[in-house]
């Protein structure tokens, strides 16, 4: 009976870590497919911007891009992309695309610099790159990483616009 007692004090706590490890591993995986999902819709977005509407900010982007609607025909929509701090979400539209991000940066290339915003002069004038940066939320609520967010960022994805020509 005492070996059994020993036996279950040692591997409770071991089974309690393993369970507690799981469920992290889960929320991880969970959160990198969101991460996934949203990294393909922005380049999407970019990658098929077209038209009058491409502005940002270092936490908002609008831009005009093509997509295919129902019957094989492009329509154009504008797809507005933004941190939603309350949610702690990446949004597309207003809706979640990607949760559990405590910050995101946009940043503008014109072929010189990268610039926090970017407002074109003239019509169908789109950047040379996009640089998208996302710190996640995943720290556990117990460690000192959640009292705030670390300089550098999880991720980042700099996406060049193929149809875009150098500021002269």
């Amino acid at each position: 009976v005492v070996l059994m007692l020993i036996l279950a004090a040692v591997t409770f706590p071991l089974i309690a870590d393993i369970v507690r490890d799981r469920d992290r591993l889960g929320r991880l995986s969970a959160q990198l497919e969101s991460e996934v999902a949203c990294v393909d819709l922005f380049e999407r977005s970019l990658l098929s911007a077209s038209g009058d509407v491409f502005d940002g900010a270092s936490d908002t982007l609008r831009v005009s891009a093509r997509r295919q609607a129902a019957g094989g025909r492009d329509e154009r929509r504008i797809e507005a992309w933004a941190h939603d701090p309350e949610s702690s979400a990446i949004t597309l539209d207003g809706k979640v695309a990607m949760p559990s991000v405590q910050r995101l940066r946009f940043r503008y290339h014109d072929g010189e610099r990268w610039a926090e915003s970017f407002k074109p002069t003239d019509e169908r004038v789109f950047p040379l790159a996009v640089e998208v940066s996302w710190w996640r939320g995943l720290a556990d609520k117990s460690s000192e990483a959640s009292a705030g967010v670390s300089s550098s960022p999880d991720a980042t994805l700099v996406i060049a616009i193929l149809d875009a020509e150098p500021a002269l």
